[in-house]
């Protein structure tokens, strides 16, 4: 199976006006170091498992649908001819693993297991069926033949929570673009380039939404101690003025 990589950039943003530096390779004069550690520190923040989690959440990395062939299985991303629901809460999924196949066949899909169909029969589409002791229901995306996908097999997955994301948090490489630049480059290797685009994508996307808060944390903060500031200073004019 080919392995893909996709590469995106992240320009940092510097409120600091203290610092200047010097042309070619020349250290900073003022916090050259502290540049650096910076964007050390915005590494570890994209890396960070919280910003992960939330982009396994949101893109739900968690279901993985495959296409089966006789000599290579693909992953499919957005493109999947089923969708799969799993009919338990998302807290009671975090831990678990299932991985199984079908084939269709007319009037629905059977599960198959090493190559030999199991005992199951035939099971309709979008009706409840359970295996490992997780409910599921498989459904066809609107409008699909489903006569053209007969003896077809599909592959679906389901990965624990901590699993898939403390992997992409393995798998991300990030690294400054060149020296004292304050871009980040983002690369991220996989089996489907729109699935690792699309995941690209939505950590950026959050490192970005990080950033607004916590710009907006610090205008408040900035705000409360002005207006504290005013309301002790006009109870020091009060007790002046009496």
């Amino acid at each position: 199976t080919p392995i893909y990589e996709s590469y995106s950039e992240i320009k940092i943003l510097d409120n600091s006006t203290t610092a200047f530096k010097l042309p070619d390779n020349m250290i900073s004069v003022f916090g050259g170091k502290n540049s650096k550690r910076s964007l050390d520190n915005e590494i570890e923040m994209i890396k960070s498992y919280q910003l992960m989690e939330r982009v396994v959440r949101n893109l739900d990395l968690t279901t993985c649908y495959y296409r089966v062939g006789y000599f290579t299985t693909k992953e499919l991303w957005k493109n999947e001819p089923f969708t799969i629901k799993w009919l338990k809460s998302s807290n009671q999924l975090v831990t678990k693993s299932l991985r199984f196949e079908i084939e269709i066949v007319e009037g629905g899909y059977e599960i198959v297991d090493n190559n030999e169909k199991t005992n199951f029969g035939v099971i309709g589409f979008n009706s409840v069926h359970v295996t490992s002791g997780i409910p599921f229901k498989i459904s066809p995306r609107l409008g699909l033949n489903l006569n053209s996908l007969i003896g077809k097999k599909f592959a679906f997955e389901l990965l624990p929570l901590r699993q898939t994301t403390l992997s992409l948090c393995n798998r991300i490489n990030i690294k400054t673009v060149a020296n004292q630049s304050d871009i980040l480059g983002l690369s991220l290797t996989g089996t489907n380039t729109a699935k690792i685009e699309a995941t690209l994508n939505e950590i950026v996307k959050q490192f970005d939404l990080d950033g607004i808060k916590d710009r907006q944390l610090v205008s408040q903060r900035t705000i409360d101690f002005v207006n504290n500031r005013f309301n002790f200073l006009g109870r020091q004019l009060d007790s002046i003025e009496n």
